[in-house]
This record gives C-alpha cells, structure tokens and sequence, in this order.
C-alpha cells in the first residue's frame, strides 16, 4: 500500500516537472517587437534577423505590400503570422528559415 501511495503522489510530481519545462521554454522563444508600418520585406528581414534565421520570401509576391506595425511579444511564427494577416501570403518555417510565398490560389503582381 506504501508503494501505491507514494506513487499517487510522485506520479503528478513527475508529469508537473515535464510540462512546466516545456511551457516555459516555449516562453523563451518570445521576443520583443516593435516595428513600425513599412514595407514588408523590411518588416519580415527584421524578424528573420532578431531570431537568427534565414528569409526566403517570394520577391514578387510581397513586392509592393506593406505591413502593419509589429508592437508587443511574439514567438517566431506568431510575429510573421502578424506581418503577413491580409496580405494573400502563406509561410512555412522549417531548419531555422522562414519561406514565405503567395498564398494557394492567388496570384502576385507579376503573374497578372
């Protein structure tokens, strides 16, 4: 009976040591912006730059669009989910590099 007492109360312990871990290094992913409107390719090079990762964007796609400012505490893939809302682009960011890309099912500038 000891044992499945002392199991009862480990047992959460442990689960609580692995979950608090997890959010909170999610947490450290999150950095400071506060970027003003500007063009997008600037905006999106800015956020690319301040994490450390490489942007590969779809230059006549985001020709000519502008962001909205960026002010507040994101993670990485909030940050450009930000800068791209409204915008009929798509992103994807996988090995530490941002691609960004006109959206499935619509067309930039230089396609019309």
């Amino acid at each position: 009976m000891r044992v499945s007492s002392l199991a009862a109360i480990v047992g959460p312990m442990i689960s609580i040591a692995i979950i608090v871990p997890g959010a909170a290094a999610h947490e450290q992913h999150r950095r400071h912006y506060d970027l003003p409107a500007q063009e997008l390719r600037f905006a999106t090079r800015a956020v690319a730059r301040r994490v450390g990762y490489q942007l590969v964007a779809d230059a006549d796609a985001i020709r000519g669009k502008l962001s909205k400012p960026l002010k507040g505490d994101f993670t990485v893939q909030e940050a450009i989910a930000a800068l791209l809302e409204g915008q009929g682009l798509s992103f994807e960011i996988k090995n530490r590099t941002i691609f960004i890309r006109a959206a499935i099912g619509t067309r930039s500038l230089a396609t019309l």
